[in-house]
């Protein structure tokens, strides 16, 4: 495995990382990338649930790109074991600069906070959405940038069945250059960056990035968008089609269609379907929170019981 040592600048900060790399292929395969946090053993068994799916159901040509954001060394140390990956280990806390105070005066607190910051200890867990948006530009400094085709998803997602990647690919035309898993209710309907193919080649020319604008009191003209939102704007901006799979995050009755005896039926999350109704992808959602053990709700999948069903049905 070969490693190098890079500074990268990203939204005016710069961040330490190093690569490992053990895949080298060439640019008309996928690149998978999966931004993760692991700070205990939960969130390490979230996570190699979802890469281990991945490589047992992804048969056509593709690298996956890991971005450890900063997590405690106990755990980067255990990322360095997985094989057929590349990982891209960053040393620096990605902390939102721009994340606004709510109430009172703005400008005046958070004139406040950039001069006594650097006295706290600031963690991701208070913006994990920009966190992940670091994970991926990070991911965008180091992969081969004739790269034609990229894959962004989260780590609280499993892959169920074969053949689910080249499905995605196939809903790509010459006017659809989105594909994703689900699509954002909120803000911008953008689609959804916990699985998202996109043409890559369009990523520089169109001035993408994955960076998100919300809470920042911008313009009124502006419109707020979240991590990877972006994608979906400037696609739609230039005249381009975005496609989004059937799921039960957009259409919940689809609940319905699952068999009672399935045990996808009872496992809360967003399932995914494919033209042949087969659920072929899954997103738990809140995954870093609820590892955390911050997000309480009725009726929500939790760490034990997605890790019991992956062992149990996938891997």
């Amino acid at each position: 495995m070969s490693e190098d040592c890079q500074s990268i600048q990203v939204d005016g900060k710069v961040y330490d990382i190093s690569i490992l790399r053990q895949i080298y292929t060439d640019v008309d395969a996928v690149r998978i990338i999966v931004p993760v946090y692991i700070f205990n053993d939960e969130s390490f068994h979230i996570f190699r649930a979802c890469i281990e799916s991945i490589k047992k159901y992804t048969q056509i040509n593709h690298e996956i790109w890991v971005v450890d954001n900063n997590s405690p060394p106990k755990f980067s140390s255990l990322l360095t074991q997985f094989e057929g990956i590349n990982l891209v280990i960053n040393h620096t806390e990605p902390i939102n600069p721009h994340k606004q105070i709510s109430g009172g005066n703005r400008k005046w607190k958070n004139w406040i906070r950039s001069i006594i910051g650097n006295l706290r200890n600031p963690s991701q867990l208070k913006d994990g959405s920009y966190a992940n948006a670091i994970g991926l530009e990070l991911a965008c400094r180091v992969i081969d940038e004739e790269t034609k085709l990229l894959f962004t998803m989260h780590s609280d997602t499993l892959i169920l069945k074969a053949g689910w990647l080249s499905y995605l690919k196939s809903k790509m035309t010459e006017r659809i250059r989105g594909v994703a898993c689900l699509k954002d209710k909120i803000r911008v309907n953008a689609l959804h960056i916990s699985g998202l193919l996109f043409d890559y080649t369009l990523f520089k020319e169109l001035k993408m990035d994955f960076l998100p604008n919300i809470r920042q009191s911008l313009s009124p003209d502006i419109p707020e968008y979240d991590v990877g939102d972006l994608i979906t704007i400037r696609l739609l901006e230039h005249s381009y089609e975005v496609f989004t799979c059937k799921n039960t995050y957009n259409k919940p009755s689809l609940v319905e269609s699952i068999p009672a005896r399935n045990p996808l039926r009872e496992l809360h999350s967003d399932r995914c379907f494919d033209d042949e109704s087969d659920i072929f992808y899954i997103h738990m959602g809140r995954g870093t929170l609820k590892a955390k053990g911050t997000y309480h709700q009725v009726g929500k999948t939790y760490p034990k019981q997605w890790i019991n069903f992956a062992e149990r049905f996938v891997l």
